[in-house]
């Protein structure tokens, strides 16, 4: 009960948190399987979340075990179908406290429950990679020996945009099944290479379903060109389309970085061209997603019922808007200050978030009534798609004043900015 009314909240604050969360692969996930999922972990316990409201089955997971420690939180998060994992850091005598979890993770597989495990054992605010930790494929390859048919494990992708900051984007990516016992015969004979060969496999899993940027040093230059890409997808695709355009662009930039390296001549000239193209738009305080991308064709007319469409969702995202701001503004503000620069921040930002969109449509609903309270409480949908419709991109008010005082900049930065969408595509 309390899984289901947690998850429902957060489905509500999802779309006010996130400018656009994109969901791919769900035809991977096998319907009739024991499955485990196994995913990368880079924001805390913003990454369950995220998985589990879209996943289409009630998920268990595996937390690190000394967010147990008190009562009440333990209480909370069994509820919430959440196991302890105990590391070395826990203590060793600890360590075998997880024999009692892997007992009910194969239990809970022999159900048809999904698991959901994050093999990096720890959660960084890094966009690549870590190590993974053998538990996952161990306690796969214990089910299977043990007489367990066809487990199945998934490996998951996830992406944010910001790991902390409001109204980003992130990305949900399911990858291709791998089947289990194909390394049943390998585990009986020479159990540590069964382990090593089948996490391996999982390591390419979850690096193909994410963006993965293995240099530090590359950090910064990548977010620059994500957010090019992430604001040239046209919003006129369709959703499906969409989706699979905004993670796809996403990763030709890591792939054209990777085989470009720093001191490259290509590799500058891309740096150059995007600094001054960022500053150029700061200038005139537009941003990307300002400037129509190449297959737009601005000279479009809308047909009277696309145009009367666009303009009843203008009207009641903005309704939705405007009712949506004030618990938003208070429980961000809260946020902030209890947050700080953790890597806790994006987790705990959500949370306070969707606790106080509650606050505000309870609110709301004893001080104006119950249909007013109703539609502040599902107002969070509308919002979303409010900002991020076609009309609100391509040719906006402010991207139109610049043309009108200077069509010549505009047209150079409309070609800088093409090029450089044209560069990540090359190989």
């Amino acid at each position: 009960m309390l899984y289901s009314i947690i998850w429902i909240i957060m489905r509500l604050a999802i779309p006010v948190y996130f400018r656009r969360v994109v969901v791919l692969g769900q035809e991977n996930i096998p319907k009739d399987k024991p499955v485990i999922l196994a995913s990368n972990h880079p924001n805390t316990f913003l990454d369950p979340v995220l998985i589990g409201i879209y996943y289409p089955r009630e998920l268990h997971f595996l937390v690190r075990a000394d967010v147990f420690r008190s009562p009440v939180a333990s209480f909370v998060l069994r509820a919430l179908n959440q196991f302890p994992i105990y590391r070395m850091r826990d203590g060793y005598d600890q360590l075998a406290r997880n024999r009692t979890t892997f007992d009910s993770c194969l239990k809970l597989l022999k159900k048809g429950k999904p698991l959901l495990f994050f093999p990096e054992a720890d959660s960084e605010n890094e966009w690549h990679l870590r190590p993974l930790r053998k538990g996952t494929a161990r306690l796969a390859l214990e089910a299977t020996a043990g007489g367990l048919e066809d487990v199945q494990i998934i490996p998951v992708g996830l992406h944010y945009s910001s790991f902390d900051k409001f109204r980003g984007e992130a990305s949900v990516s399911y990858g291709k099944p791998i089947a289990v016992a194909d390394y049943l015969k390998t585990y009986q004979e020479h159990p540590a290479k069964a382990y090593r060969e089948l996490t391996d496999q999982i390591t390419q899993g979850i690096r193909a379903e994410m963006i993965d940027v293995p240099r530090e040093e590359d950090q910064e230059l990548v977010q620059a060109c994500l957010q090019t890409v992430r604001a040239s997808i046209p919003s006129t695709l369709p959703k499906a389309e969409r989706n699979v355009e905004w993670l796809n662009r996403q990763r030709q930039v890591i792939q054209w970085l990777s085989k470009h390296p720093a001191e490259s001549p290509e590799r500058q000239a891309v740096k150059s061209d995007l600094y001054q193209l960022r500053e150029d738009l700061k200038s005139h305080d537009i941003a990307f997603r300002e400037i129509p991308p190449p297959s737009l064709n601005q000279d479009k007319v809308d047909s009277p019922a696309e145009f009367f469409l666009r303009m009843f969702i203008l009207v009641f995202g903005l309704f939705a808007l405007i009712v949506v701001l004030p618990g938003q503004l208070v429980f961000g503000y809260l946020a902030q200050l209890i947050a700080g620069d953790t890597i806790f921040a994006g987790a705990i930002n959500l949370s306070l978030r969707a606790l106080g969109h509650l606050i505000w449509s309870a609110f709301c609903f004893f001080l104006f009534g119950p249909w007013i309270g109703l539609a502040v409480l599902v107002a969070p949908w509308l919002a979303g798609s409010w900002e991020s419709n076609s009309f609100l991109t391509g040719s906006t008010e402010r991207w139109q004043r610049l043309k009108s005082r200077s069509k010549v900049k505009a047209e150079a930065i409309t070609t800088t900015y093409h090029q450089l969408l044209a560069t990540w595509q090359k190989p």
